[in-house]
C-alpha cells in the first residue's frame, strides 16, 4: 500500500492513516495474504505443479489486482496440458480487469 484508499495520503507504515485516521490493518493483512499466495504459487510453479499454481494464483487474484499476478496466470495457462483451457477473460489483452485502471490512448492524438 502506498496511499490511504480513503484520503489518498501517503502511507507512513502505520496501522491507521495519519491524515484521516482510517484503520488500515485489515487491508494490510489482505495485501500480506496475497503476497504469501503469490510466493507459494511461484514455488509450486518451480516444482512443476502447474495445476496447484493456477489455483493459488486464482486465489491471489481474488485478493489483489496486482498486474504481475495476471501476467503469471497467463504464463501458467500457457503451460497447461489442455489447450482448450482458457485464461480468465480479464487476463486477455483488450479485457482489462474492472478493478485495474488502464491508460487509453487518444486515436486523434498526433
Amino acid at each position: 500500500m502506498e496511499r490511504c484508499p480513503n484520503c489518498r495520503a501517503r502511507w507512513d507504515g502505520g496501522d491507521t492513516c495519519r491524515r484521516c485516521g482510517m484503520e488500515l490493518g485489515l487491508l494490510l493483512a489482505v495485501e500480506r495474504a496475497a503476497e504469501a499466495l503469490l510466493t507459494g504459487a511461484v514455488a509450486q510453479l518451480a516444482a512443476g505443479a502447474t495445476e496447484a499454481a493456477s489455483r493459488t494464483l486464482d486465489e491471489a487474484r481474488s485478493l489483489s489486482a496486482d498486474p504481475f499476478i495476471g501476467h503469471l496466470r497467463r504464463f501458467v495457462h500457457s503451460l497447461r496440458a489442455d489447450p482448450r483451457e482458457s485464461a480468465h477473460p480479464s487476463d486477455c489483452p483488450g479485457n482489462p480487469d474492472p478493478g485495474e485502471r488502464s491508460i487509453q490512448q487518444d486515436p486523434n492524438a498526433t
